[in-house]
């Protein structure tokens, strides 16, 4: 088969090896795992514009996004 990889969309939607293991080490239970798809997802779709506190605190951030209420922080873009 002869292809082309599409690289607008692969930019968008594909996660860098460095946040695969930086989630990876995490325990697989059921709350690791809903922090982890929040944070693919918000960090995958710029529409994104709310993440979760206590997710950020269960995946160990640090919390260097900006806090905007009591619950919600704004996912950090690069």
């Amino acid at each position: 088969v002869n292809y082309r990889m599409n690289t607008d969309f692969c930019d968008k939607k594909w996660t860098s090896r460095d946040v695969i293991s930086s989630v990876a080490f995490k325990a697989p239970t059921r709350k690791n795992q809903l922090a982890v798809m929040q944070y693919l997802t918000a960090i995958q779709n710029p529409d994104v514009t709310h993440f979760p506190i206590e997710a950020a605190i269960d995946l160990e951030l640090g919390l260097d996004w900006l806090q905007i209420t009591e619950y919600y922080c704004i996912p950090k873009r690069d």
